[in-house]
């Protein structure tokens, strides 16, 4: 249609908030604010009161004035809602508590605090709130997936990283630490932390896409045996698909893929002359 032809442009022009938080990282102060205003008012993403403090901050020790203003204004509203849910949850009103559980479980009004959670949704659930009961068992299995994690089991760090994606952590997805947990994952041998990261930066799923970081991890994720991507970025080289051509690398994949037992990474590793 005409008019989403008529509206392209516009849309285009106007960076993501993904664009943004890059810009802000690298000391745009204007990104820093605009950053924080998206998450103020929730355009697009869930409202988070403490990213937009977050990013209100970083503008203030850039020396945006107006940041530190608006920094301390989100202060105000995070202990607002703070005292607002302690006091009605000390008054025995039940939704007061399962309200400060979820969102010091989420922390996206106040701070992230997982004992503090745990502590106003037990009351909850003590007197009978089916959320706040479920919410208890599933911050049980959060917390024994960081704790595999912590203690090197990349298995529970592959768990967290995908909570963080698909958004069940932060109420929002977060790529970026979806990504931290996944190269711990990846980092301790499990394979399929490389390939998902990989796959993140070739499909750009809340990250710049970037081919050279993805293929760096596809390299990983064939090093710990996935014999399947040793083939896929081996045949990427060999090709120069949208990587630079590069026939040794190619054939080393190849051989990776044949020691591992496939027969096509044999006979793509004798065909390849160097």
């Amino acid at each position: 249609s005409n008019h989403a032809i008529a509206k392209e442009p516009t849309s285009q022009t106007k960076p993501s908030l993904l664009e943004l938080k890059e810009a802000c990282k690298n000391q745009n102060v204007s990104a820093c604010i605009l950053s924080a205003g998206v998450y103020f008012k929730g355009e697009k993403v869930t409202m988070n009161i403490v990213q937009a403090k977050e990013y209100f901050s970083k503008a203030c020790t850039l020396g945006e004035k107006k940041g530190c203003k608006l920094s301390s204004n989100m202060d105000n509203i995070i202990d607002e809602t703070n005292s607002k849910y302690t006091v009605g949850c000390e008054k025995g009103i039940v939704k007061d508590c399962a309200s400060l559980g979820l969102l010091s479980f989420r922390g996206q009004l106040v701070p992230m605090d997982w004992i503090k959670a745990r502590k106003y949704m037990t009351k909850a659930c003590e007197k009978k709130d089916k959320m706040s009961c479920d919410l208890i068992k599933g911050l049980d299995i959060v917390e024994k997936y960081q704790d595999e994690c912590n203690n090197g089991d990349g298995k529970g760090c592959m768990a967290i990283g995908g909570l963080y994606i698909k958004g069940d952590m932060d109420g929002e997805p977060n790529a970026e630490e979806g990504i931290k947990y996944l190269i711990k994952a990846c980092d301790n041998g499990v394979s399929d932390g490389c390939a998902f990261i990989a796959r993140m930066y070739i499909r750009g799923m809340g990250v710049k896409p970037n081919i050279k970081k993805a293929a760096a991890f596809l390299e990983k994720a064939c090093d710990k045996g996935d014999v399947n991507t040793c083939m896929m970025i081996g045949n990427k080289y060999e090709k120069g698909n949208r990587i630079k051509k590069n026939i040794r690398k190619a054939k080393e994949l190849y051989k990776k893929a044949c020691d591992l037992g496939k027969n096509e990474g044999c006979e793509a590793y004798k065909k390849l002359k160097i």
